[in-house]
């Protein structure tokens, strides 16, 4: 498995997890949003 971390470190954690045919890269846009505010 190949993890990739955005944001700043704090207990408020999201995971994105893709399906069949994607990669991490799918949720680049969301990371971006969420990354001030999640780990």
């Amino acid at each position: 498995m190949k993890v990739i971390e955005y944001g700043k470190e704090n207990p408020e954690v999201i995971i994105l997890l893709h399906g069949g045919g994607l990669s991490w890269w799918n949720y680049r846009k969301e990371a971006e949003l969420l990354k001030d505010t999640y780990h």
